[in-house]
């Protein structure tokens, strides 16, 4: 399998992520101050029928509480399928996160792990991250598929509500290889992503 990832930063996120840390009168989910954690990847379909990886961003909470995930899904998408996600707590600094992508747990996400109850720091300095991971597939194999903006849903004192990622994922179809960060036919909305 090979993967093409370019980080694709969009233009407001991390302001986003910084207004959010400002607080509320709930704990919110957010992705820090200096995490805005939108990119664009693409794999080949070729070689599995699901693939696990990590989505590159972390989350956490606005103020002291927790945030309890109800799901995740695409705002927008022809085919891409969310089999499931998982959490996972990381050193900041780790250098040699799990690399197994036979599955979640294999790259260090549990998928049992619901909540978020790291707490967003001004100054981004953090000992630990809780980062995101995916495990996708093609619903039509036979065609490019891709998955765009991450809405992930969740409640906080049972209150639901729902967070947005500017992520984007492609899977191309069998004997198609990404094309840069896309397929070939799928490219990145320039109203939600940037590319360098």
């Amino acid at each position: 399998m090979k993967v093409a990832l370019r980080r694709a930063l969009a233009g407001g996120a991390a302001a986003a992520g910084a207004l959010a840390a400002c607080g509320g009168t709930s704990a919110e989910l957010s992705q820090g101050v200096e995490n805005p954690g939108a990119g664009w990847f693409a794999f080949d379909g070729d070689s599995r029928t699901h693939i696990p990886f990590s989505g590159g961003f972390m989350l956490c909470v606005t103020q002291p509480g927790a945030a309890t995930i109800t799901g995740m899904r695409w705002k927008q998408t022809n085919g891409l399928v969310i089999r499931d996600f998982g959490l996972g707590l990381q050193a900041a600094n780790e250098q040699n996160p799990p690399n197994d992508f036979s599955s979640l747990r294999g790259l260090g996400y549990e998928s049992q792990r619901r909540t978020v109850d790291v707490v967003c720091r001004t100054d981004d300095k953090y000992d630990h991250v809780l980062m995101v991971g995916l495990d996708i597939e093609s619903s039509h194999p036979d065609r490019n598929v891709f998955g765009q903006e991450l809405l992930i849903d969740y409640t906080v004192n049972g209150t639901p509500k729902t967070f947005s990622v500017p992520i984007g994922t492609s899977i191309c179809a069998k004997g198609t290889k990404p094309d840069g960060v896309s397929c070939p036919v799928n490219k990145p909305d320039p109203s939600v992503f940037k590319t360098p």
